[in-house]
């Protein structure tokens, strides 16, 4: 299945946190197994991807949008050759 490019750089908040949760369900990712891979703690995610308030710092979303992207901590960056080219990388 290939999945359609998504640029989350250029969503407002609401739409990462529907993203996020699209996400979610797609990867069947619980929240407390997403607590646990991103050190965001339960009760952080809950308030974040409830949606009742869209408000919350990068640090926080950026290990949510990391592990949902697919990056692994482990995961070597690419040997960008290319100075033109954009990172995506957090």
């Amino acid at each position: 299945m290939v999945e359609a490019y998504v640029d989350i750089h250029t969503m407002n908040p609401r739409e990462l946190i529907d993203w996020c949760n699209t996400r979610c369900k797609e990867k069947g990712v619980s929240r407390p197994k997403l607590a646990a891979a991103t050190g965001v703690p339960e009760s952080t995610l809950d308030r974040i991807l409830s949606g009742k308030n869209p408000e919350f710092r990068y640090s926080t979303i950026q290990p949510i949008l990391s592990y949902l992207i697919g990056y692994k901590k482990d995961t070597p960056q690419p040997d960008i050759q290319d100075e033109s080219q954009p990172e995506y990388y957090f």
